[in-house]
């Protein structure tokens, strides 16, 4: 990939991969078998694939909210329940995020009468623009309490408690208001949104940067020192066993009725 005239291969998007910084090599020659394996291994490389499924799959979930795929969204969770039960660093796991997916799974699939899974599985996006500009819900209350926000910031020392009532009542309306009285006078929206830099050259030269370095090309006994060693696979430490094992536990609870853990694990 060419840079454009002027601009220069760094790191300095990436600065774990600057010379100064640059991965170690194999440490000094050992008898022992498990340091021998461990010189065979690239950790850079498996940290780069590691780091490219991650973001392939928030792009995916990402995509399906957008087009408002409740389905697939349902598979999004399915894998992130195995990710955030998997090992991190062989130390700890995200149970917290593990039970959230594992809620709705289950709320979806078995605890909820038909309507009602349907209602909460396809009932999550909303969409006000058309096209495939869905969203979630939450996200569109936040967006919603924004909006009331500033719009009270801009009344300044005027705000009392009547007109802060008037405003959150008059939000939406205002808002669709505007909306069309923008559209009536062919304003573009890019006009109305805050500036943005424009991506594409750091986009280059972080990827001119990661094709110098060569990460995915497999470099024996290459590691470093921000993460001496990484799994390739994030679900590479999930335990099969205590995932069964934490699965039959909360479907014991929901099978004798105690439905208390659908709000909290404890």
């Amino acid at each position: 990939m060419k840079l454009p005239v002027g601009v220069q291969p760094n790191s300095t998007f990436l600065p774990w991969l600057s010379s100064a910084g640059q991965t170690d090599e194999a440490g000094p020659a050992t008898t022992s078998e498990d340091d021998t394996s461990e010189e065979m291994e690239d950790y850079v490389q498996k940290y780069a694939c590691s780091l490219m499924l991650l973001g392939m799959l928030i792009k995916y979930y990402e995509d399906a909210i957008k087009e408002g795929d409740a389905n697939r969204e349902e598979k999004f969770w399915k894998i992130g329940m195995l990710i955030f039960k998997a090992r991190v660093n062989r130390q700890s796991n995200r149970v917290k995020y593990a039970f959230e997916s594992f809620k709705y799974l289950a709320l979806v699939n078995a605890v909820l009468p038909p309507q009602l899974a349907l209602k909460l599985k396809w009932g999550r996006f909303v969409n006000s623009n058309g096209g495939a500009n869905n969203m979630e819900c939450d996200r569109r209350l936040e967006s919603e309490v924004r909006s009331v926000k500033d719009k009270m910031d801009a009344m300044g020392k005027n705000l009392t408690p009547v007109s802060a009532q008037r405003i959150a009542r008059s939000s939406n309306n205002t808002t669709a208001m505007l909306k069309h009285f923008y559209q009536h006078c062919e304003v573009h929206p890019e006009v109305l949104s805050r500036s943005k830099m424009s991506r594409a050259l750091y986009l280059q030269i972080m990827v001119n940067d990661l094709l110098c370095q060569d990460v995915l090309t497999f470099i024996p006994g290459r590691r470093h020192s921000a993460f001496p060693s990484h799994n390739r696979s994030p679900v590479q430490d999930l335990s099969a066993s205590a995932l069964l094992n934490w699965m039959k536990t909360l479907v014991r609870k929901f099978a004798r009725g105690n439905l208390s853990f659908l709000a909290n694990e404890d």
